[in-house]
């Protein structure tokens, strides 16, 4: 694997993991504050989190990689905060 090709791994690895986080921390925040549409609003703050990554990287695979990364986290950490199996489906 040449050096490109981690850079474009690393950077799929941390935009998921950004979204993911994004997606466990300020949903917490949106049900506590009560604010309608929390899932559209945590659906426009992930794909802009992901066009963000894509035009970073413009490797269609990294993108991929950030979906998987941020699908694998919420199944796996967000039950580690208490939030329960609720979390996967934010809507």
């Amino acid at each position: 694997m040449d050096g490109r090709s981690k850079h474009h791994l690393v950077a799929g690895l941390l935009i998921g993991s950004l979204w993911a986080f994004s997606e466990v921390v300020l949903g917490t925040l949106i049900r506590t504050v009560a604010l309608p549409l929390r899932g559209t609003l945590l659906t426009g703050i992930g794909v802009g989190i992901l066009f963000a990554g894509f035009a970073y990287t413009k490797q269609a695979w990294s993108v991929g990689l950030a979906v998987l990364t941020a699908v694998v986290a919420k199944v796996v950490f967000a039950p580690s905060f208490g939030f329960g199996i609720k979390v996967i489906n934010s809507s």
